[in-house]
């Protein structure tokens, strides 16, 4: 039987060994290797490290010193204009109508026409109050015309009554010192020549008789003599009742008749001249309501014309034009074209974009530190690299509303310089840092070096490698730091993280107190040996 060796080597064949000699070395190679890089990058590792190392250590620790801290207040607010002038509808009536608007963001100058309303009734009154105030002119005129024929009907009146009554002046003295006179003159000269006449009958009858008794003359002719004398005596008689008469009954009579019309004649004088003042101040009376309903129709006309001029709403000031929407408006109430508007209802709204202020809402926790006229830096969050000066112009006296039971008081910050590379808007967010104090020459430290447990404050004093818990009086504080009153001095350096300290030093003395039972407060020296 044959046997043939074969070329190839079986598998359980050892390699030879210079070869197993190669990989021992080659795998000492690779671990010396990574040894030496793991040593290299922790030797890298703590290079790195250490500076941060000393300089956490270093910031653990602050030196105490005396210093000039600036007291300030960061409150944040919202950018408004200082002065937004709000166009109102003030159109008399329960609404009216927007015809035509300059729209939202439109830059418009002073005297520009932003809101044309509906003014077509107004129009139409317009011309009704013409109408009416002509009618109300021509009823004056008509008025003064009427005086003046009043006023001349009475004077006439009245110069008639005057010379009816001086004719009976007149008449009272004419008879009295004319007609009766003159009267009594000729009665008494008819009584005297009557008497002369009888006399001288009397005297031929005498001497008849004679003749008769001596027969010269008959008997008949002295009856007729006696006729005669008897005829002159009825006639004297009758002339001296006739002047007894005048005398008695006619002149009193006469001149009781004349006076009674002169008296007539004054009262007559007197009724025409009250009735011409009467009917004058009627006159008057009516002149003077038609001057009244005429001053009533040009005021209500000028009214109108007011009320017209209101339907061109112009800008009061330059400004940009902004809608005086609300977010609860429905697309009813929104401000457009068409849409009703009632009076006193902001149409629109035209904030002064070159004079912004910030408005504040100060807690009421610090209201009393705000003062006006305080410095105040601005920064914007829309420009946040941008810082702008102000000033406290506004303080509130009173909370403002507010439906939850946060008081806080409205507070104003002027901006002073507004760049003229930024443009600011009003709703634009503001933080605002307000000075309210400046201390000088003061120890303080920063205010992550004081704790406070169970009502007094402590620091940890920095003793070689060890830190000492010390209890310290505190002033005013800052956002930063807190002013030592005493319990340090200047030089000492104190750990800055002195809560934690305390809370570890405080904290089995705190967990007794939150249950109610007995706790000591740590002792100042018991932290002495306190480790950093």
């Amino acid at each position: 039987m044959e046997t043939s060796e074969s070329t190839q080597p079986s598998a359980n064949r050892k390699p030879p060994r210079i070869i197993r000699w190669l990989g021992t070395l080659l795998r000492l190679a690779i671990a010396a290797t990574l040894i030496a890089a793991i040593g290299f990058g922790a030797m890298q590792l703590y290079k790195s490290l250490a500076p941060a190392m000393a300089s956490e250590s270093e910031l653990l620790l602050h030196v105490v010193q005396r210093r000039t801290l600036d007291d300030t207040v960061v409150e944040r607010g919202t950018i408004e204009s200082q002065n937004t002038v709000y166009g109102k509808c003030e159109l008399p009536g329960d609404e009216s109508s927007i015809v035509s608007i300059v729209p939202e963001g439109t830059v418009v100058s002073k005297g520009d026409v932003i809101v044309k309303l509906e003014s077509s009734k107004i129009d139409q009154q317009i011309a009704l109050k013409k109408i009416a105030l002509n009618e109300a002119q021509g009823k004056l005129k008509e008025a003064r015309q009427n005086l003046i024929a009043k006023e001349n009907e009475g004077k006439g009146k009245i110069v008639t009554a005057e010379r009816e009554l001086e004719i009976a002046k007149i008449e009272v003295i004419k008879y009295r010192d004319g007609d009766f006179i003159a009267e009594e003159s000729e009665l008494q000269r008819l009584i005297n020549d009557g008497k002369a006449q009888l006399e001288k009958f009397l005297d031929d009858r005498r001497k008849i008789e004679e003749l008769v008794k001596k027969g010269y003359r008959s008997p008949e002719q002295l009856d007729e003599t006696a006729l005669r004398v008897k005829s002159f005596e009825k006639a004297v008689q009758r002339d001296e009742q006739k002047l007894n008469n005048l005398r008695k009954y006619d002149r009193q009579l006469k001149m009781t008749t004349f006076q009674g019309k002169a008296t007539d004649a004054e009262k007559k004088v007197e009724r025409e001249t009250s009735t011409a003042a009467a009917e004058i101040e009627k006159a008057e009376s009516t002149i003077e309501s038609a001057k009244n309903l005429l001053e009533l129709h040009e005021s209500e006309l000028k009214d109108t014309v007011e009320v017209l001029a209101k339907c061109e709403m112009k800008a009061p000031q330059d400004g940009t034009v902004a809608y005086a929407n609300q977010p609860w408006f429905d697309d009813s109430q929104k401000i457009r074209t068409g849409s009703k508007v009632f009076q006193q209802r902001d149409i629109f709204f035209l904030p002064d974009m070159l004079n912004m202020q910030v408005k504040l809402g100060i807690h009421e926790s610090i209201i009393n530190r705000i003062k006006k006229d305080q410095s105040v830096s601005i920064r914007l969050d829309a420009f946040p690299d941008l810082k702008l000066k102000g000033h406290v112009s506004y303080v509130a006296e009173l909370a403002a509303s507010s439906f939850n039971n946060a008081k806080n008081y409205d507070a104003t910050v002027l901006i002073k310089e507004i760049p003229a590379t930024i443009s600011l808007k009003p709703g634009m967010t503001a933080e605002v840092e307000i000075l309210v104090g400046t201390y000088e020459d003061i120890l303080a430290i920063p205010v992550g070096a004081v704790t406070e447990h169970f009502q007094l404050s402590y620091v940890y004093i920095a003793k070689g490698t060890e830190f000492a818990r010390k209890v310290v009086k505190t002033g005013r504080t800052t956002h930063s730091f807190v002013e030592i009153l005493e319990g340090l001095e200047s030089g000492e350096s104190v750990a800055m993280d002195a809560y934690r300290r305390g809370t570890n030093d405080f904290a089995s003395a705190e967990r007794k107190a939150g249950s109610n039972q007995p706790a000591s407060t740590p002792s100042a020296d018991s932290a002495a040996g306190a480790k950093p």
